[in-house]
C-alpha cells in the first residue's frame, strides 16, 4: 500500500482514500468517538480507589457461574462476543449459539420476580435497562438502532434473548447504563480486547428465570432477529430449545399479541464444533395464509448466510425505506454497475434470497459518497457488500397532532413535488384527504391491527390454486413495448417497502443498451412467472387509511412488480374485454361509467313517467363488502385459464402464496394477503373482474328479463323490482361460492313500491350510481349541492401555494373535477350546479390575479381555447348541453348494440330535441324537418356510421364563432385590446401557462410575472379604476395612455434591453442544438466596405460553413398605438411585418441590398408571436440536420425553443407593467 496516497485510522484502521477523507472519517468515528468520550471502568475504577468487578466463572465447566447478577452478564458478553452484531466472520456466530446452548444447559437457575431487559446498539451508546414492574409492561425508551434486548418476564419466570435488527459490522467498544426504576445507577464500558460488560453489585438481588424441562434441557424463549417499528412490545422473537447433545437448534415463530398471525415454525440444523454451518430448512408445503419464508426466518438468513465486509457511510444516510427516485450524475457509473450485478445475480434460477434482496435494496446506497459507492460496486461479492450495508435504524414514524388550521409542510411539499412533474390531481386528491380527515393510520395499533386482519380474511382450501401446468406458451413482447410501459410510469410514485421507484427504473432503462437488454431479459421473465424467491419480491408495504369509521387498507407492491402487472394488463387487455362481455363496464371500455349512468337514467325516465307499466320498475345497487379482499383465487385461476391462459403463469407467481404485507422495510409482516387480490396491484381491478364474469353471465342467463350491469364491484339491476329481488337472492346464493358476501345495509333499490319479502332499502326519491344521483328532481339536486361543496373544498389551501401551482389545481383538477356530472346528468339538471361552481371557479381566479371583477370579454377569454387566446378553462355553463349531448349519444350507441331491454324504454326518454337540432352543424346525421321525436332524430344519429364527434371537437367548432364575436365588438370598444388578443391566438404561444407543472429549470417565471401574464391574457386593464381615470406616462410624457401602453414605451431601456437579451440567448442556445457545427458569435460587428457609413452590430453572427448569416432581434407590441391604426381588419403578423420592414430598411441603407439575403430580422411580437422571417428561419435550421436520430433531438430542441420564448417573454413584460404601473400619473378630468 502506498503510505502516501492512503490514510489510515489509528482508531478503527479504516483504509481513507487520502488525508481529507482522514479527517472526514474522523469525525464520524464510533471507535475514536468512544475512546475519547467515555473511560474504561478500570479506569474509573483506578480514579475511586474500588476493586474492579470482574465477571469470572466459577471453577469447573466453562458455562459455570458461581452467582445470578453475573449470568446476565455472561449471557450478553456471549451475544456480544460471537455475534449477533458478526464483528469480523460467521464463524464466531455459529459457535455463539453452541457456547450459549451449553451455558443454559448447565445450570438450574430459579424463577425470577422481576421484568428486566438489556439493550445493546452498535451505534450510539450502549443502555443496559433494568426496570421494576409486576404487570409486565416494556419499556417504551428504545434504542435507534441495531439492538439486542434479554427481557424478563416474572409471569411466568422466562427471561428472553431477541435481537431486534440485522447486523452490524462495527467493533464492540459502546459502553453501557445500569438504570433502575428510571434512575442511572451505573455506566460501565464494553472492552474492546476482551469484550466483556462489568456488572456491578447492585444487580445481587437480580435473578434471571429459566425453565427446567423433564429431561434436564434449559429452554429460553427467545432467541429471534426481526425488525421493529414501535414500542418493545411488539418485537417478534423466537423459541430456542435445546434438543439433544448435538445442540440441534428449533426455531418457533411467535408473534406479537397484535400480529395475530399463527405460529410457523422451520429448523436450523447445527452441529457441533467450531466449523458448524446452520442452514434454514424451509417446509416445501405452500401455505395458505403466510409467505414460505416468514419474517424471522428470512432474516435470520441474512444474519447467518452473509459474509461479513467492509461498511461504508453511516446508517444516517441510508435510507433504505426512502424511495430513491434520481442518482446524482457523478455515481451513475458505478451505480449502475453495482445494478447490473446484483439484477444478473437476482434472476438466476439458482439465486438466493439475499440476492434478491441486494437487488432490491441496492438503490438505497446510492447515498454512498462516490468513491464508497466506486469502492462497493468493485466487491467480489456484490451481494454480501450490500447486505452488509443494511443497518436497519430507527426512525420517527409517528404523525405528530397539529391544529385543525394548520396545514403540514411535509403535504405542501409533496403536492408541490407532484405539481412539478403534472400529476396535479393526485396533488389534490391529497389535499382533500388532509380536508376530509382521511389519513394513514398506525399499524401498530392493536385495534387497527385487528380490523386489517378481519379485512384480509385466512385462505381456506377452497382457495388454494388447483396445481396444474401453466407453462404454455411463454408472454413475448417487443422491447419497444416494454420502453413505452415504463415512459407512462408515473412520475413521484410511491414505492412499496423497497427503495425501487417508477423514476429510478426509468432512469436506469435508458442508461445504456446492456442495462436496457438486461432490464427487458429481467421484465420478461417475471411475466412468465420464471423468477426465484418471489416470497422476497412480493412483500409489500400496507397502508391503513381511516376515513371516518371507515378503514381502508392499500398493499402496494415493489415498483418491478407493478411494472410487470400493468405490462400484463396491456397485453391481455382485449382477451380479457371479450370474455367478460359487455355488461362489465369497469374493465376495456371507453367512458364505461358514463354507460351505466345513461343506461340508468333511461330506466329512471320510464319509472317516474306515467306509463302503467313502470310502476312495477325497480333500479337495485348492491354493494359487495371487502370484495377485491375476498374473492377466491381458485375463482380467478379460472376465468383466466377461460380467457388469457397466457396470464396464468403470471398470476400463480403472485398469488399461489400468501404475501406478507408490512409497514416498511423494517417491519415484520403485520398480516398477510391470502384470498383475493391485492388492492394497489394494477392487476387487480382485471383479476376481479375475471372472477365475478363467469357468475354474473349466469345469474344474466337465469333472468334474462332483467338487465345486470356492473362496474368493477359495483352491481346494478334494471327491471321488474320483484324479479331483481329475486334475482339478488340467487346472486348472494352463487357469491357465497366465490368468498363474496353482499352488505345489506348498503344495498339499495329505487322503486315506487317495496317488493315481497325485501330485507334491503328501498328509496322512493333515487339512488345513487357511481357517485351521481339518479332520481327525482329534489333528490339529484340535492346531492348535487352536497357535491358542489366537497369539490370546491380545496381552493381554501390555494393560498399555501405559489401562483403558477395554485394555477395549475385551479385548470387542471378542480375545475375539470364536473366534467363527469355535467357529462352524464342532463343539462336542466346540472344548470345551478353548473352556475354556482362557475362562480367558485371565477372567485379562486379574481383572488389569483388580484382583480377586483371580471367582465363579459374576461369571462369569455377565461373559457376560449389556449390555442385561440383563451386560458383554456371552460366554463360548466357554457359546455354542459355539448357535454351531456355528445357523451348521452355515444352511451346510446352502446346501449342499443348490448342492451335491448334499456332500449326498448326509449319511448320514455326524456330529452331536449332542440338542444340537438342547435348542434345539427357539428353532428353526423341530424335528419332534417322538424320532428324532435327519438326515432325520428336520434336514432338515425346513433345508427349512422359516421362516428359520434367528441366533447373537444364538438366544443372547438362553436369556440370559433365565439371568438371572432368578441373581436368584433372588442375593436369598437377597446382596439388594443382586440388586437392583443388577435396576436395570442395562435398555437404555441401558451406553454408558459404550463409552467407550474414542470421541473425544468429554464421554463420557471416568477409569481409576479405569472400574476401579469394572466392578467394581459385575461384583458384585464394595469389600473382597476371603478372611476375613470386618465394618466400620463411619466417616462415618455404620453397622455390618456391605453393599458399596453408599458409594452411598447421605449424610454425604460434597461428593461427593454433585458427582454431583448432574453430573446437572444434563447435563440443562440437553439441555433448550437440544432446544428453542431455552427459557430455562433452573438453581438458581433458587421464590417462595412462602404465610404460614410458606419458598422451596425448583430445580435447573432451565425456561420454555417461557407455560409454566414446575420440575425437581428427585435421585439414588437402588435397592441401600440401605430400597429393598430395600420391593422383596422385585425390581419394577424401586421405588427411582426411593420418591424420586419423597418429593419430591412435600415442594412439595406447601411450595407445596400447585398445584404438582405443573408440578414434575419427575427421579429417576435410581445405575446410570442413569430414574424414570418423568423419563423421561416427555423424551418431553415430545422433543414440542415441530416435525418436519423438528429431529427427526434431537434423536435425536442425546437419545442424547448418555443417554450422558453414563451417564457422570456413573460419574464420581460412583468417588469415593463410593474413599472408603468408605478411611475405613471394620474390627471385631472
Amino acid at each position: 500500500v502506498n503510505a502516501d496516497r492512503y490514510a489510515f485510522c489509528d482508531a478503527c484502521k479504516q483504509v481513507c482514500f487520502n488525508a481529507a477523507a482522514l479527517k472526514r472519517h474522523q469525525h464520524a468515528c464510533k471507535v475514536l468517538k468512544g475512546s475519547h468520550s467515555r473511560p474504561t471502568s478500570s479506569q474509573r475504577t483506578e480514579a475511586s480507589g474500588a476493586e474492579p468487578a470482574v465477571m469470572a466463572r466459577s471453577e469447573g465447566s466453562p458455562g459455570s457461574y458461581s452467582d445470578p447478577q453475573t449470568v446476565l452478564g455472561s449471557l450478553v458478553e456471549r451475544a456480544t462476543e460471537n455475534t449477533f452484531i458478526r464483528d469480523k466472520q460467521p464463524k464466531p456466530a455459529r459457535r455463539g449459539l453452541k457456547r450459549f446452548n451449553e451455558l443454559i444447559k448447565s445450570d438450574d437457575f430459579s424463577s425470577g420476580q422481576e421484568d428486566f431487559m438489556c439493550d445493546y446498539d452498535s451505534d450510539i451508546d450502549s443502555e443496559l435497562l433494568l426496570r421494576r414492574n409486576s404487570q409486565n409492561n416494556f419499556l417504551t425508551k428504545r434504542p435507534k438502532s441495531d439492538h439486542l434486548c434479554l427481557i424478563g418476564d416474572d409471569t411466568m419466570g422466562i427471561a428472553t434473548l431477541s435481537i431486534v435488527a440485522p447486523v452490524t459490522t462495527h467493533t464492540v467498544t459502546n459502553s453501557a447504563a445500569l438504570i433502575t426504576n428510571g434512575h442511572e445507577v451505573l455506566e460501565e464500558n464494553i472492552d474492546e480486547n476482551s469484550l466483556y460488560w462489568d456488572i456491578s453489585e447492585n444487580i445481587n438481588n437480580r435473578t434471571i428465570g429459566m425453565e427446567s424441562n423433564n429431561d434436564g434441557n434449559v429452554s429460553i424463549p427467545a432467541l429471534a432477529v426481526c425488525s421493529t417499528t414501535g414500542s418493545g412490545s411488539e418485537n417478534v422473537s423466537s423459541t430456542l430449545e435445546n434438543t439433544n447433545s448435538q445442540s440441534n437448534l428449533r426455531v418457533t415463530t411467535v408473534q406479537p399479541s397484535h400480529a395475530g398471525n399463527s405460529h410457523e415454525e422451520s429448523a436450523i440444523a447445527g452441529q457441533s464444533g467450531e466449523d458448524a454451518n446452520p442452514a434454514i430448512t424451509l417446509n416445501p408445503d405452500v401455505s395458505l395464509n403466510h409467505a414460505s419464508s416468514n419474517d424471522t426466518e428470512f432474516i435470520v438468513d441474512d444474519l447467518l448466510g452473509v459474509e461479513d465486509g467492509r461498511v461504508y457511510g453511516s446508517s444516517e444516510n441510508l435510507k433504505f425505506h426512502m424511495p430513491i427516485r434520481d442518482v446524482r450524475k457523478n455515481k451513475l457509473v458505478p451505480f449502475m454497475g453495482l445494478v447490473e450485478a446484483c439484477l444478473q445475480r437476482a434472476i438466476l434460477e439458482t439465486s438466493s434470497k439475499n440476492d434478491v434482496l441486494s437487488f432490491l435494496l441496492c438503490p438505497a446506497v446510492s447515498s454512498l459518497e462516490t468513491v464508497d459507492l466506486t469502492t462497493l460496486a468493485h466487491e467480489t461479492d456484490v451481494t454480501s457488500a450490500v447486505l452488509n450495508q443494511w443497518r436497519l435504524h430507527r426512525y420517527d414514524t409517528i404523525h405528530y397532532p397539529c391544529s385543525a388550521s394548520a396545514v403540514p409542510k411535509s403535504l405542501l411539499v409533496k403536492c408541490e413535488k407532484l405539481i412539478r412533474v403534472n400529476r396535479v390531481g393526485d396533488a389534490v386528491k391529497r389535499l382533500d384527504s388532509f380536508i376530509n380527515k382521511i389519513k394513514p393510520v398506525s399499524l401498530l395499533d392493536p385495534i387497527i391491527s385487528d380490523r386489517i386482519k378481519s379485512l384480509h380474511p385466512k385462505a381456506s382450501d377452497k382457495d388454494r390454486l388447483p396445481v396444474t401446468d401453466v407453462s404454455g406458451s411463454p408472454v413475448d413482447f417487443t422491447i419497444e413495448t416494454l420502453a413505452d410501459a415504463i415512459s407512462e410510469l408515473p412520475k413521484e410514485s410511491g414505492c412499496g417497502i423497497y427503495p425501487w421507484s417508477n423514476d429510478l427504473i426509468k432512469l436506469c432503462f435508458e442508461y445504456n443498451d446492456n442495462l436496457k437488454q438486461l432490464i427487458y431479459r429481467f421484465v420478461k421473465l417475471l411475466v412468465n412467472g420464471k423468477i426465484s424467491n418471489k416470497e422476497v419480491w412480493l412483500r409489500s408495504r400496507l397502508i391503513a387509511l381511516a376515513n371516518g369509521e371507515k378503514l381502508r387498507p392499500i398493499a402496494i407492491s415493489d415498483s418491478w412488480i407493478r411494472l410487470g402487472s400493468r405490462i400484463m394488463v396491456k397485453l391481455c387487455l382485449a382477451e380479457v374485454d371479450t370474455y367478460i362481455g359487455a355488461k362489465q363496464l369497469g374493465i376495456g371500455k371507453k367512458g364505461g361509467a358514463e354507460i351505466l349512468v345513461h343506461a340508468t337514467n333511461i330506466m329512471r325516465d320510464k319509472l317516474l313517467s306515467a306509463d302503467v307499466s313502470a310502476a312495477a320498475l325497480g333500479i337495485f345497487g348492491l354493494d359487495c363488502a371487502n370484495a377485491f379482499n375476498s374473492i377466491r383465487r381458485s375463482k380467478i385461476a379460472e376465468g383466466i385459464r377461460a380467457a388469457c391462459p397466457k396470464l396464468l403463469p403470471y398470476f400463480y407467481w403472485c398469488y399461489e402464496s400468501a404475501t406478507d404485507l408490512c409497514a416498511d422495510v423494517y417491519s415484520p409482516a403485520v398480516c398477510a394477503s391470502a384470498s383475493g387480490v391485492r388492492q394497489g396491484d394494477p392487476l387487480g381491478p382485471m383479476l376481479f373482474c375475471l372472477g365475478i364474469a363467469k357468475t354474473l353471465d349466469n345469474l344474466s342467463n337465469k333472468f334474462p328479463d332483467i338487465t345486470i350491469l356492473a362496474y368493477l364491484d359495483d352491481i346494478f339491476m334494471l327491471g321488474d323490482s320483484d324479479r331483481c329481488l329475486a334475482a339478488f337472492k340467487n346472486l348472494s346464493t352463487n357469491f357465497g361460492q366465490l368468498g363474496l358476501k353482499f352488505n345489506k345495509n348498503k344495498c339499495t333499490m329505487f322503486a315506487k313500491h317495496t317488493p315481497v319479502n325485501c330485507d334491503v332499502s328501498v328509496s322512493r326519491n333515487g339512488i345513487m350510481v357511481l357517485g351521481l344521483p339518479v332520481g327525482d328532481a329534489e333528490f339529484i339536486q340535492s346531492h348535487l349541492e352536497k357535491q358542489r361543496v366537497a369539490q370546491v373544498k380545496a381552493l381554501q389551501l390555494l393560498e399555501h401555494f405559489q401562483t403558477q401551482q395554485a394555477y395549475a389545481i385551479l385548470k387542471t383538477s378542480i375545475n375539470q373535477r364536473p366534467v363527469f356530472n355535467v357529462r352524464s346528468l342532463t343539462p336542466v339538471s346540472v344548470s345551478d350546479y353548473a352556475v354556482r361552481f362557475d362562480e367558485n371557479v371565477d372567485a379562486a381566479l379574481k383572488t389569483m390575479v388580484n382583480a377586483n371583477r371580471f367582465d363579459e370579454d374576461s369571462s369569455i377569454v377565461r373559457s376560449l381555447p389556449v390555442q385561440m387566446g383563451g386560458l383554456g378553462m371552460k366554463k360548466l355553463s357554457s359546455i354542459k348541453e355539448v357535454a351531456y349531448t355528445t357523451s348521452w349519444l355515444t352511451s346510446l350507441q352502446y346501449i342499443k348494440l348490448n342492451f335491448s331491454l334499456v332500449y326498448d324504454s326509449r319511448a320514455n326518454i326524456l330529452f331536449d330535441g332542440e338542444m340537438i337540432r342547435n348542434l345539427a352543424s357539428v353532428l353526423p346525421h341530424v335528419p332534417d324537418g322538424d320532428s324532435n321525436q327519438f326515432d325520428d332524430l336520434i336514432v338515425p344519429i346513433i345508427s349512422g356510421r359516421s362516428p359520434i364527434p367528441t366533447q373537444k371537437e364538438l366544443a372547438k367548432t362553436l369556440d370559433r364563432p365565439r371568438l371572432e364575436a368578441l373581436l368584433n365588438r372588442l375593436k369598437l370598444t377597446s382596439p388594443e385590446k382586440a388586437a392583443w388578443l388577435m396576436s395570442s391566438s395562435m398555437e404555441g404561444l401558451h406553454s408558459w401557462l404550463n409552467c407550474g407543472t414542470t421541473d425544468i429549470a429554464g421554463l420557471s417565471i416568477d409569481d409576479a410575472d405569472f400574476v401579469e401574464a394572466i392578467r394581459l391574457r385575461l384583458l384585464l386593464p394595469i389600473h382597476e379604476d371603478i372611476i375613470p381615470t386618465n394618466r400620463r406616462c411619466k417616462s415618455c410624457r404620453a397622455e390618456k395612455c391605453s393599458d399596453l401602453h408599458a409594452l411598447s414605451c421605449k424610454i425604460p431601456s434597461s428593461l427593454r434591453i433585458t427582454r431583448h437579451n432574453f430573446v437572444r440567448d434563447a435563440l443562440h442556445k437553439f441555433v448550437k442544438s440544432a446544428v453542431n457545427t455552427a459557430i455562433v458569435t452573438p453581438e458581433s460587428k458587421i464590417p462595412n466596405s462602404r465610404e460614410g457609413k458606419s458598422q451596425l452590430k448583430a445580435d447573432l453572427m451565425i456561420n454555417l460553413g461557407p455560409q454566414t448569416i446575420y440575425v437581428d432581434v427585435a421585439i414588437t407590441n402588435p397592441s401600440s398605438p401605430s400597429n393598430v391604426r395600420g391593422n383596422v381588419e385585425l390581419v394577424p403578423l401586421v405588427a411582426a411585418d411593420h418591424m420586419e420592414k423597418a429593419k430591412r430598411t435600415k442594412y439595406q441603407e447601411a450595407y445596400g441590398p447585398d445584404i438582405l439575403p443573408v440578414l434575419v430580422p427575427f421579429v417576435v411580437e410581445s405575446t410570442g408571436r413569430l414574424g414570418v422571417k423568423a419563423k421561416e428561419f427555423i424551418d431553415r435550421l430545422c433543414g440542415l440536420v441530416p435525418g436519423g436520430r438528429a431529427n427526434k433531438q431537434l423536435q425536442k430542441a425546437r419545442k424547448f425553443f418555443y417554450s422558453r420564448l414563451a417564457v422570456f417573454l413573460v419574464k420581460g413584460n412583468g417588469p415593463l407593467i410593474r413599472c408603468f404601473r408605478q411611475t405613471c400619473e394620474t390627471l385631472r378630468n
